[in-house]
């Protein structure tokens, strides 16, 4: 292989890298705006939680994306702890909605009506 084609080679790599990146992270934009409409208009809070914590990981997904695009040297780092956040966070409201169910079903003696 000459070193022309060596030259050639990386320039179009890059290009496409670039490119395909790109696309990824317009992907998961358009993904994070359905992630929305459905965490406004969701028919209950179950699948508004769904949609926040689908928003989470798409955020995750996109410092990924956006990190590795700029060349940021921590990125991942930032990722994952956003995901951990993003998880702990789902958690939490998970369980204050399982408690308020109960909180909520039961009468003034402490038993379920």
């Amino acid at each position: 292989m000459s070193c022309a084609a060596v030259t050639w080679n990386a320039a179009f790599c890059a290009w496409g890298c670039d490119g395909m990146i790109g696309a990824a992270i317009v992907a998961v934009l358009v993904t994070m705006v359905l992630a929305l409409i459905r965490a406004f208009e969701g028919p209950s809070a179950y699948d508004r939680m769904l949609a926040a914590n689908l928003f989470g990981t798409k955020t995750v997904l996109l410092i990924a994306l956006g990190g590795h695009a700029l060349s940021w040297h921590s990125f991942l780092d930032i990722a994952l702890l956003y995901a951990l956040v993003n998880f702990a966070g789902t958690i939490a409201v998970m369980r204050f909605f399982e408690y308020s169910d109960l909180t909520r079903d039961q009468g003034d003696d402490g038993s379920r009506s």
